[in-house]
């Protein structure tokens, strides 16, 4: 276990947060001033360098940036937690963080309300060679756009892509093929407001068509904003305790495997496993212990994310014990996921180890590969937490 930055802190909504192309390491951050980060780590020497992308922002784990890589050049969207715009900055050159262009606030706009932006997340794709930017929106629901002239600043307009009824909220995460696929995996709104289920859906670029994990059609873009409940429902968080999305990859045959969360209580969250091979197999791997916050968060776990070199191992941040804070764990199924066995213990339980996360596109054995938040956390305003890193064992 190494420390990477003193002061730094990330949500889980917001992805890409590290990534690696050509050689060189990419991760961001927010510390606890409010100002956002960006850092560079050639692998072959290790040398480091950093870049403050914006200053004096807010102080909240929500704002942490998310990175993409487009041409060779590394893109950095922020947007703050019900922020008033979306803003980026692209580097001025290839593999180098060195220097970035001025400050661009995305022209795409917002859905129409009250609630800003939140969440950016932001994948390149090949099909199109276009940017896909997803957020919450002001209308509180998950919001598109996509560019192919990021540099120029010119987006598409923002779109309402998926709705729930109310003032809900879903909660959504997303991996992509790189290509032509994007997938998402989403709750129906947030586990504090109503019993939270889980529900899967694919977006076939080619066609923008909205698909099962079977590949059977459910809906078009033109259909937009496609109701949460007419996607493929994984996990009833009705007719058993509400869930929350932790982590989504894919295998090697683009099926989509999902950690989450589900919630019995403050005191009480397990960790559960949801893998496709043509049919849906939703299995629990373990206790988690209970929430990390101090404050009214009663369901912020300390985290799960999946290996994307290897889908039967996920790490997972929770106690040993009632009375111990949250170490990082890695478990493995050896059956295809009908059941899970703790496989080792990667930190200790001196401080609070939580929000694990593996660096897209990270070659094995690469150090650092996995990242996690090590330190004190109250609420997601107030926090000490450091960033930390480390190659899974075993890897």
């Amino acid at each position: 276990m190494n420390e990477i930055v003193a002061d730094a802190a990330w949500c889980w909504f917001g992805d890409p947060r590290a990534v690696y192309h050509n050689g060189r390491l990419y991760y961001g951050w927010v510390d606890s001033k409010g100002h956002i980060w960006i850092a560079q780590v050639d692998t072959a020497t290790w040398t480091r360098r950093r870049f403050l992308v914006a200053p004096d922002t807010h102080v909240d784990d929500h704002d942490n940036p998310s990175i993409v890589i487009r041409g060779g050049r590394v893109c950095v969207f922020w947007c703050g937690h019900a922020g008033r715009s979306m803003r980026y900055r692209v580097a001025t050159n290839p593999d180098s963080i060195e220097g970035f262009g001025p400050v661009l606030t995305c022209s795409a706009g917002n859905t129409p309300g009250r609630f800003g932006f939140t969440y950016p997340n932001v994948a390149q794709m090949t099909h199109d060679n276009a940017l896909y930017l997803l957020w919450r929106g002001g209308n509180f629901q998950p919001t598109y756009s996509r560019s192919t002239s990021v540099t120029a600043n010119v987006w598409s307009p923002a779109r309402h892509l998926f709705s729930v009824p109310g003032d809900n909220r879903p909660y959504l995460k997303m991996v992509t093929d790189g290509n032509a696929w994007l997938h998402f995996m989403m709750t129906d709104g947030h586990p504090h407001n109503v019993p939270t289920s889980l529900y899967y859906v694919g977006w076939r670029l080619v066609d923008d068509s909205f698909r099962r994990a079977d590949g059977t059609k459910l809906a078009s873009l033109a259909d937009a904003p496609i109701p949460v409940s007419s996607l493929q429902k994984v996990y009833d968080g009705v007719a058993n305790p509400r869930a929350w999305i932790w982590d989504l990859q894919l295998d090697a045959g683009r099926n989509p495997h999902a950690v989450f969360a589900v919630l019995n209580s403050r005191e009480d969250h397990e960790y559960w496993s949801a893998r496709h091979n043509g049919g849906w197999q939703v299995k629990r791997i373990c206790d988690a212990g209970g929430t990390i916050a101090q404050d009214r968060e009663r369901y912020y776990s300390g985290g799960a994310a999946l290996d994307p070199l290897d889908l039967d191992t996920v790490t997972v941040s929770r106690p040993p014990g009632p009375q111990d804070l949250h170490r990082l764990e890695t478990w493995r199924t050896r059956d295809g996921g009908a059941t899970w066995r703790h496989d080792a213990t990667i930190s200790d339980t001196q401080q609070q180890n939580v929000r694990p996360f593996y660096v897209r596109g990270a070659p094995a054995g690469m150090n650092w590969r996995l990242m996690w938040l090590r330190g004190t956390y109250g609420e997601f305003r107030d926090f000490a937490l450091r960033l930390v890193g480390g190659e899974p064992p075993g890897a």
